[in-house]
């Protein structure tokens, strides 16, 4: 007998209105409610328009039990993804690709090192989830 999914949470470091990855996110949620499992968004930053429907990232920590699974969208680096991997909770990874780091070089310093340091996190990732999916390529 199979058990039901009980939770389908998200991540994602910055969930924001309007833009791909957040209505992903938030498409998934009510799809997932429909289904009558629970989801909820987390990320290191919600954007105000967002704020009140998004779940600090930390909170993330509470959960342990494997009834569940939780969605890592991934499409830069951030400095909170290795302490995700990290969580004793199931992982599936959600891709949602990373722009070359090369392209950013002489441009934005900033997006240089996130897109880097987000290619090193997916491989993080990667080694954490029992599965992955890649969206939008």
């Amino acid at each position: 007998m199979t058990e039901r999914l009980r939770f389908a949470h998200q991540f994602h470091p910055v969930v924001a209105y309007g833009d791909a990855i957040g209505n992903d996110a938030f498409e998934l949620q009510r799809m997932f409610w429909a289904s009558g499992v629970r989801s909820d968004l987390f990320a290191w930053e919600a954007k105000p328009e967002v704020r009140g429907l998004v779940r600090d990232w930390k909170d993330l920590e509470r959960i342990t039990n494997r009834d569940g699974l939780l969605l890592v969208h991934h499409s830069m680096g951030n400095d909170v993804v290795s302490d995700v991997a990290k969580l004793p909770v199931r992982k599936a990874v959600v891709y949602h690709n990373i722009t070359p780091a090369k392209y950013f070089e002489g441009l934005n310093e900033h997006a240089r090192k996130y897109a880097e340091l987000g290619r090193e996190q997916l491989a993080e990732l990667a080694r954490s989830a029992e599965f992955g999916e890649a969206s939008g390529l």
